[in-house]
């Protein structure tokens, strides 16, 4: 019997999403990306098919997966299938001005004769195919009388409503929509299983941000904001692996449900991950002010605040959020803590092809994270790009040195930004004397793998700065190391001798006395102390989360 496949996928998601400066049109933008591939597609099937079904009883369409920026559905009827095409390609076009939504011609199969997996391979390469090939538009920019909008430059229809006191500007139809879904970008997120003692201090006391102002900061001081991409590890080869799993036609049906339930729970592990992460930091934020995390403040009631969290990108196996700066990193490890511990619960079935000998460790489903640390009115499409490539370099990390954890890696952007991620480290970390940065470290590492850079160096020797009474509130003496740690060994050796207390830092993975004969601390050590030195005045987290885990702080 012949089937038809199509897939939806949204092309330059990135550029949509993170091309404006301003936090409304972000979230507008990625909630519409998100309800075109998921709502709309389910909107436009049911309408498609018109509650007809085929002679054996069985609705004409269905949903293979979607989430992500992504669908594929099967139809058993071509009239359906192009009628699905007709009306979500109509929808888009109506309510999502500039995104470009694809959708796959039809794929006729015989799913008596055709394998599923090597059909769905077929329709990606085909998409992906065309849509380098085609022709590209170019937008018409309008006469010299038209009225630019703001943030495309395309003719204006409309002025936006005036916000907390800033008065509206001219904006394009796609910037008109991407404000119009504000409300239920808000609402998409309100509804996440909060607990009942959240819930309710999301609607008593803390609202959502709408801009980058309202994320936190200090009025008259430099603020920074931390945008955080996180991604699913090898989610390309894991789809093969099920392919592999699947060789015989006569599995199709067995390989699409693997298909669906892998896809549904990672999409429920992700959700779920950040839902956790967003109540984390609730539950946090009392203890935060008192550390210093200043909260925007709403019109005059002193009760009501903003919180200083907002995700953009959720419900795949790719999540971006953005918040205060000093809490990005801190919200970064627990989302990753958070999505391996959903993504592989203790009854997890085994639903990857294993080709190791260790099921336990194949199987594991994990995410890596990079996160961007910039001043808040940086320019946020290059504050996400910077955070793409931190994400990639922590997977570097990962598959050179053959880790099944997550790792992560972080950078701060003081100014701006010139070069890719490796030039500009080149230039700001390496010295004559040695490399000056840990990062991208492990979040958990096997007993046997000697060497490789992880978070609990950075956190032992950040919670000795920010807990240990010998460095606590001391700047110029935290200041003073970092020169030292920059300079090379005869400054440490001077750095050593000016105070014997100095000479109490640790060494990590070595059994050495705290500095070598030459004043230089080891090479991991070294790194390690400066990536701390840097996180000192940038990084808030719940209380006890710098002496959690598997080591028992204790001052030198």
């Amino acid at each position: 019997m012949n089937k038809y496949l199509i897939r939806v996928e949204t092309a330059r998601k990135q550029l949509y999403i993170f091309g404006s400066n301003r936090l409304r049109e972000n979230i507008g933008a990625s909630h519409l990306i998100a309800v075109a591939t998921e709502n709309w597609v389910e909107d436009a099937l049911n309408s498609a098919r018109s509650d007809a079904t085929n002679l054996s009883g069985e609705l004409a369409g269905e949903i293979i997966y979607s989430g992500g920026g992504g669908s594929v559905l099967i139809f058993d009827d071509e009239t359906h299938a192009k009628e699905f095409t007709r009306r979500l390609s109509r929808r888009a076009l109506v309510e999502a001005p500039a995104m470009q939504l694809l959708i796959s011609r039809t794929l006729s199969y015989d799913d008596q004769k055709t394998r599923l997996a090597d059909v769905i391979s077929k329709a990606i390469r085909s998409m992906d195919g065309e849509f380098r090939s085609r022709i590209q538009s170019t937008p018409h920019y309008g006469l010299g009388a038209t009225v630019m909008c703001r943030s495309t430059g395309l003719p204006a229809n409309h002025i936006t409503d005036s916000i907390n006191g800033d008065p509206g500007y001219p904006a394009s139809p796609e910037i008109e929509a991407k404000w119009d879904a504000l409300d239920a970008a808000n609402q998409r997120l309100t509804d996440f299983p909060f607990t009942d003692d959240i819930r309710e201090l999301l609607q008593d006391r803390y609202q959502l941000p709408s801009d980058f102002d309202q994320l936190g900061g200090t009025r008259g001081e430099m603020n920074f904001i931390a945008v955080v991409h996180a991604d699913g590890d090898g989610m390309g080869n894991r789809i093969q692996a099920l392919a592999d799993k699947y060789p015989d036609v006569a599995d199709n049906e067995t390989y699409l449900e693997v298909l669906r339930t892998f896809s549904t729970t990672l999409n429920r592990a992700a959700t779920t991950a950040l839902q956790l992460t967003v109540s984390d930091l609730i539950s946090a934020l009392p203890d935060l002010e008192k550390n210093g995390l200043s909260l925007t403040k709403i019109g005059d009631q002193g009760d009501q605040v903003y919180l200083p969290i907002r995700p953009l990108v959720f419900g795949g196996d790719d999540v971006t959020f953005v918040c205060d700066g000093r809490i990005g990193l801190w919200l970064a490890l627990r989302y990753l803590e958070h999505f391996e511990t959903q993504a592989n619960p203790s009854d997890n079935e085994k639903l990857i092809a294993n080709k190791g000998e260790d099921k336990e460790k194949e199987d594991r489903l994990t995410a890596c994270a990079g996160v961007a640390i910039v001043k808040t009115h940086f320019p946020f499409a290059r504050a996400y790009e910077l955070a793409e490539q931190l994400c990639k370099s922590a997977k570097d990390l990962k598959r050179k040195k053959n880790l099944t954890g997550s790792c992560i890696d972080w950078h701060f952007a003081f100014s701006g930004l010139s070069g890719d991620l490796d030039e500009i480290r080149q230039r700001e970390y390496h010295t004559a004397a040695g490399d000056l940065m840990l990062r991208p470290v492990a979040l958990k590492v096997e007993p046997d793998k000697a060497g490789v850079p992880r978070w609990e160096w950075i956190k032992i020797a950040l919670a000795d700065f920010q807990l240990c009474e010998q460095w606590m509130g001391r700047h110029n003496k935290i200041k003073a190391l970092r020169d030292a740690l920059r300079a090379g060994p005869g400054a440490v050796q001077k750095f050593w001798q000016s105070d014997p207390k100095n000479n109490a830092l640790r060494e990590f993975e070595s059994s050495t006395a705290s500095f070598t004969k030459d004043g230089w601390l080891s090479d991991i050590s070294r790194r390690a102390y400066f990536d701390a030195v840097e996180l000192v005045d940038l990084f808030l987290a719940s209380p006890n989360f710098l002496t959690d885990g598997a080591f028992t702080h204790e001052c030198f």
